[in-house]
């Protein structure tokens, strides 16, 4: 879908919520999150960074034109 929206040129909006025992396992998620992120290179720029607040990692994606 990242793909598909990249082509089109609309911003994403990535969100990871993690939910009970996931809480203590923050670092895989950041990483993963990073990895992803990081797989979108060529079509998104990461606006800003990836932010934790409290039990949900978010990223904003912005198109390359």
């Amino acid at each position: 879908q990242a793909l598909k929206f990249g082509a089109a040129l609309h911003p994403l909006k990535i969100s990871l919520m993690l939910r009970g025992r996931e809480n203590h396992y923050w670092e895989l998620a950041s990483e993963k999150m990073t990895t992803f992120v990081k797989s979108l290179d060529e079509i998104y720029k990461l606006e800003g960074h990836i932010k934790r607040s409290g039990n949900t990692f978010t990223a904003i994606l912005k198109p390359i034109k």
